[in-house]
Parts: C-alpha cells; sequence; structure tokens
C-alpha cells in the first residue's frame, strides 16, 4: 500500500510540472495524502 503512496506522490510532481498548482490546490492535495494515510493500518502502509 505504501507504493501507492508513493505513485500518487509522483505523480503530483509530474503533473506540478506540466500545469504548477497553486498555493491553495498543493495544500489541498498535500491534506488529501495525509487523510488517506492516516485511514490505512500503520501495518499496511509499512
Amino acid at each position: 500500500m505504501r507504493y501507492a503512496f508513493i505513485a500518487l506522490e509522483r505523480l503530483i510532481l509530474v503533473l506540478e510540472e506540466v500545469e504548477p498548482l497553486d498555493a491553495e490546490a498543493a495544500l489541498l492535495l498535500e491534506l488529501e495524502l495525509a487523510e488517506l494515510e492516516l485511514l490505512v493500518p500503520p501495518d499496511v502502509v509499512a
């Protein structure tokens, strides 16, 4: 499951290179990723 989060983070980086995100959109993406990580049990993320 951790690989899915890494893939999402890399996808965001690629998207930012193509079309830079404004500060609000970047913050919202970071919050969504953090929320997803909280929903997944720690033993699955590790």
